[in-house]
């Protein structure tokens, strides 16, 4: 097989992530979070996350970004608000116009 048929025979279907899935995952999404259910097991607070850069289509969150520690961590060899670097590594991961859906309780 060559490289060419790899290329043709590579699935062109989005990647839609369901970040901090918990055990009920987005339809149409993968589930990823440290629950040893989801499909994709990820500590979303260690970077870099196992996806390439510009890899995904789609990212969706609900209820997570509330309960990421207010601390500073080392990522990409600076000092960085842990809030700061989860949303600086969905932005790598994402497609150009990849889309990101966060749902979060109001801050009031």
């Amino acid at each position: 097989m060559s490289i060419l048929d790899l290329k043709l025979a590579a699935s062109t279907d989005p990647v839609k992530l369901d970040l901090a899935c918990g055990q009920s995952t987005r339809e149409g999404f993968e589930g990823v979070d440290i629950y040893e259910g989801a499909k994709h097991v990820v500590d979303l607070l260690k970077y870099p996350w196992p996806w390439a850069d510009s890899s995904v289509d789609e990212l969706h969150s609900s209820h997570y970004i509330e309960h990421i520690p207010m601390d500073v961590i080392l990522h990409g060899g600076k000092q960085k608000d842990t809030l700061f670097a989860f949303f600086d590594e969905c932005y790598r991961i994402l497609k150009p116009n990849g889309v990101m859906t966060i749902i979060c309780p109001c801050a009031r």
